[in-house]
């Protein structure tokens, strides 16, 4: 019987990462990597030793690379040791733990990992010359970048310094932007995404409409993979550095936008009053809530029951729709007062109108140029989804004027 060659993987995991190193071919830069450096001369360094911070599929993508690079070309990379975040009680009493993906790659890897949740008194392994952390939300402090003889790196996936913070491509959707690609900078000892920008690689392509936030990191993971690995071949991290970034370019119409963390608050049905007087416009701008919807929903607010007590509504499915056929024979639209908090955090309702007779079980909300919202699935928290028509008979109402 023959046996599979990697069995001996059960009994001797330590030979894993020599045994993988020779099934690879040697290291060869391809054709595309020695066209896109002949305009640069790589700079030399000693061999790395990576401490790499990740979490996400994102960061795994990075992390992946960076190992296989390490088995084919051992004098570029020497070792990686990897910090995950510890994970967090999911489920009922919170009795699952869940870990990031990143430390099951790592595992798998048989890389050395460290579980952290704050640098505050952590003495990193003397041999490090570079950290390197994608998607980690963990501040790297200076004293460790100091301690590092390279610094630290980080890609971002947009076109810096357009959407710094944690959410960027979510943002880069909400904005309805066209363009955006991925940069490789270096850690910044104040704040986050204020590096050196010491490589940026654009979409070549459009972003598509429509596009979800997997759909969009799936597009530029293979940017973000490539453009790291190439940036430690040609030794970007070197000093002297050399600032790549568009300095005095416009990097869009807008003058670069934030990309603040998603928070319960935008994923509230009614973002911000309409307009500054009460009572305020009972339309909605359908388009944003739809967008909105897609990329980090589901959406929600607030209403009264009929017995008076604040319930929050949960939006399970909704869609783009015009106005139902409306004659002198439909019921009056009636309203739902919608309480909510603005980015200020300042208080607000609102009166909606909605109507309710769509043959459906659906409801419709009025919105800007004759479209509107139609609202087909709800659910009260802590209760079963139902269609839009049954909850809102739970909820207190109160009739508008006929306006046909």
């Amino acid at each position: 019987m023959i046996r599979p060659v990697f069995s001996c993987l059960s009994l001797r995991p330590r030979h894993y990462s020599r045994l993988r190193a020779s099934l690879l071919p040697p290291f060869q830069p391809s054709l595309a990597d020695r066209r896109q450096t002949q305009d640069r001369v790589a700079k030399k360094c000693d061999p790395l030793r990576i401490l790499f911070c990740g979490s996400d599929e994102f960061s795994c993508a990075a992390l992946e690379a960076l190992d296989t690079e390490r088995m084919r070309n051992p004098f570029l990379i020497q070792s990686i040791d990897v910090v995950v975040r510890p994970g967090k009680g999911t489920g009922r009493g919170y009795k699952v733990i869940q870990h990031p993906p990143i430390r099951d790659l790592a595992k798998r890897l048989l890389l050395p990992i460290h579980e952290r949740d704050t640098f505050t008194g952590w003495k990193m392994p003397e041999s490090i010359n570079l950290i390197i952390a994608v998607s980690f939300g963990l501040f790297v402090p200076p004293r460790l970048l100091r301690a590092a003889k390279y610094g630290g790196l980080n890609v971002h996936p947009s076109l810096l310094p357009d959407f710094r913070g944690p959410a960027p491509l979510h943002h880069t959707i909400l904005h309805q932007w066209n363009s955006t690609g991925v940069t490789l900078q270096t850690l910044d000892d104040k704040a986050f995404d204020h590096g050196i920008v010491l490589e940026q690689t654009p979409l070549e392509s459009p972003v598509p409409r429509g596009i979800t936030v997997k759909g969009l990191q799936d597009l530029l993971t293979p940017l973000a993979v490539n453009m790291l690995v190439q940036g430690l071949r040609d030794g970007l991290h070197v000093p002297p550095l050399q600032d790549r970034g568009r300095v005095g370019e416009p990097a869009a119409p807008l003058a670069s936008p934030h990309a603040p963390k998603i928070t319960p608050r935008d994923r509230q049905f009614l973002l911000r009053p309409a307009s500054s007087t009460y009572p305020l416009e009972p339309t909605v701008n359908h388009s944003e809530v739809l967008l909105r919807q897609q990329i980090i929903g589901p959406l929600w607010f607030k209403a009264k029951d009929k017995k008076g007590d604040l319930k929050r509504i949960i939006v399970v499915s909704a869609s783009g729709r015009r106005p139902p056929k409306l004659d002198h024979s439909t019921p009056r639209p009636e309203q739902i007062v919608i309480h909510g908090e603005d980015q200020q955090g300042h208080s607000f309702i609102q009166r909606v109108d909605v109507y309710s007779e769509t043959g459906d079980g659906s409801i419709w909300i009025p919105g800007w140029s004759g479209m509107g919202v139609a609202l087909e699935t709800l659910k009260i928290e802590g209760q079963r989804a139902k269609p839009a028509k049954q909850v809102l008979a739970q909820l207190k109402l109160y009739e508008t004027p006929r306006e046909l």
